[in-house]
């Protein structure tokens, strides 16, 4: 053998090796020893939402505006119509009020065992956010009660950039907030009494969930600074977290509307979740992760991603000290200890939902409607 050929021998191995060196934190097979697909269900069209409602059952909503109840065994227990384009929250109440919203304005309420329609009141407004619910807690008594005694409200955000509160079991109005005057972005989420959101107005408001009165609002865009909400809001505690178009994660105190510090590099944009309370997963920049500090927002590590173009398409999960994460180019990923590890090729079908079941099982929902069952052997 020439010399010469040696060398492309020797220089091919070397750089062989600097790849293998550099990627580490990746790690493929097909199905880890970890999760295991327990069944698989074929449904007629994209899913927008699903939710669990015991061990067996849960509903699905669809583009179509169909809502479907199935059990794990995948068989039709009901379906009705919405007659609208559904929000991505479908929500059951205590007593087994099934409530959704539609974007042509339509809060609608159902059944949860027949599934017949209860009521539905029309806003004559895009519905843009929530519906949320919540246990209804004030001196002020409302029409009706739920069947154990809870008073129970559901609240919206419209594209009129108002924040609408109504009794669940009447759909009675109980109070409304109409500062923000520009479209409620689809991130509302109720906490300790209280509700969080943001406006296209360029605040991020706080309200008494109770009373609809303002606590606080945070300012992140103006003129001058155009910026956009670029994350999922994460919540812990006292704290709120998010990641604007600027590419930095800001933690707010929740209880005083104040920034308790920015992370001064770049976070990237895109879902963030929690690693053990103790770090932020952050979807990054330049085709990697970034892991930050949740106490401090000072950069752990940055860490490669396991694919070119990779987009995460699902809500992250979290079970215990490892995250799942699905993607466009349809793999799901468990990342554990700083690494990556595939364990589901979905064939090029991007992953839509994951929802979590209980701490070692979880549903997941493709674009083209299939779902599946996925546990801990």
């Amino acid at each position: 053998m020439s010399s010469g050929n040696n060398i492309s021998i020797i220089t091919y191995l070397f750089f062989l090796t600097l790849f293998l060196s550099e990627n580490t934190s990746f790690c493929q097979t097909d199905i880890t020893n970890e999760f295991n697909i327990k069944w698989e269900l074929q449904t007629d069209s994209t899913l927008h939402n699903i939710t669990l409602l015991d061990t067996n059952t849960f509903i699905i909503s669809d583009s179509t505006g169909f809502l479907t109840k199935v059990n794990f065994s995948g068989d039709t227990l009901w379906q009705n119509d919405a007659f609208g384009t559904l929000s991505n929250n479908l929500l059951i109440s205590k007593n087994g009020i099934v409530v959704t919203a539609t974007r042509e304005g339509d809060i609608i309420t159902f059944d949860v065992n027949s599934g017949d329609q209860i009521q539905s009141i029309g806003l004559d407004i895009p519905i843009t956010a929530g519906p949320v619910l919540y246990n209804y807690k004030s001196k002020k008594s409302l029409m009706t009660n739920s069947e154990n005694g809870h008073q129970t409200a559901v609240v919206v955000g419209t594209g009129k950039g108002e924040i609408l509160c109504y009794d669940l079991n009447s759909l009675e109005e109980i109070w409304k907030y109409s500062e923000p005057k520009n479209i409620i972005s689809d991130n509302l989420v109720f906490v300790n009494n209280k509700l969080i959101f943001s406006s296209k107005d360029g605040y991020i408001y706080c309200l008494d969930a109770n009373e609809g009165w303002l606590i606080w609002k945070w300012k992140y865009s103006s003129k001058k600074k155009n910026e956009k909400i670029a994350s999922n809001f994460l919540i812990y505690k006292n704290s709120l977290y998010f990641t604007l178009s600027n590419s930095k994660l800001y933690k707010v105190d929740l209880l005083l509307g104040r920034t308790i510090w920015t992370s001064k590099n770049k976070a990237g944009v895109g879902q963030i979740a929690f690693m053990n309370k103790k770090y932020i997963f952050s979807t990054g920049r330049k085709n990697r992760v970034i892991i930050l500090n949740s106490k401090n927002g000072k950069i752990k590590k940055y860490i490669k991603y396991p694919e070119k173009g990779l987009f995460i398409t699902a809500p992250i999960l979290q079970f215990n000290k490892i995250l799942i994460i699905g993607t466009n180019g349809g793999f799901l990923y468990v990342f554990n200890n700083f690494k990556f590890k595939r364990f589901l090729n979905n064939h090029n079908i991007p992953i839509k939902l994951l929802v979590k079941i209980n701490a070692s099982n979880f549903l997941l929902a493709d674009k083209k409607g299939k779902i599946y069952s996925i546990g801990k052997n």
